[in-house]
């Protein structure tokens, strides 16, 4: 009888053991599930905050891009106007301008002008200019508006038989697109007080 006494203590023993082990099991599982509850709260609310963010930002996008289009188009009214007038003691008669001037293919833009000005040179000759207007023009845009000039007639077949001229615009210039513009044989207008001029029109 002692020993079956014994062997039911151990038994009970190891079941006492099997019981506390699963309390500390199950308070474990517990503690796990409200941590995982805990993350995907945080991770929640992060993906809240992140969804407020891309807002914030897309916003802060398209403010700015309003921004520079709007300052675009400010400096874009300042040369437009002053063509006639700078471009008239070179022998050029202006009659009509366009601002960006838009040349598409299947509805798509393919080439986007700033400022068109069309008359006529030394009194009949027939002339096109294709003006490019930055409020900053750097050597870079001198350039990829030459490249643009090659592709003119391409896109805008309506001015076929007239002469191309190229010209570029800024309201600040770096300190070496005057004379690398005059090497592309382009004109180049900056602004001079309240105005905008002729900048390298000696030599043309």
């Amino acid at each position: 009888m002692k020993n079956g006494r014994g062997g039911i203590e151990e038994i009970n023993k190891a079941i006492q053991v099997l019981i506390a082990s699963q309390r500390k099991t199950d308070e474990q599982l517990r503690k796990t599930d409200e941590q995982l509850r805990k993350t995907d709260e945080q991770l929640r609310k992060t993906d809240e905050q992140l969804r407020k963010t891309d807002k914030q930002v897309a916003k802060l996008n398209r403010d700015i891009g309003r921004f520079f289009n709007g300052w675009g188009e400010f400096v874009e009214s300042l040369v437009a106007p002053a063509i006639p007038k700078i471009f008239a003691p070179l022998g050029f008669r202006i009659d009509d301008i366009l601002r960006r001037h838009e040349a598409r293919r299947n509805s798509r833009i393919v080439m986007e002008v700033d400022i068109i000005a069309n008359g006529v040179w030394n009194g009949g000759s027939p002339v096109t200019i294709a003006v490019s207007v930055k409020s900053h023009l750097a050597t870079g845009d001198v350039r990829d508006h030459v490249v643009a000039l090659r592709k003119f007639f391409k896109f805008y077949p309506q001015y076929a038989g007239r002469t191309l001229l190229g010209a570029v615009a800024g309201i600040r210039l770096d300190k070496d697109v005057s004379a690398f513009s005059r090497r592309q044989g382009l004109h180049l207008i900056g602004s001079s007080g309240d105005a905008v001029e002729l900048v390298n029109s000696k030599g043309f």
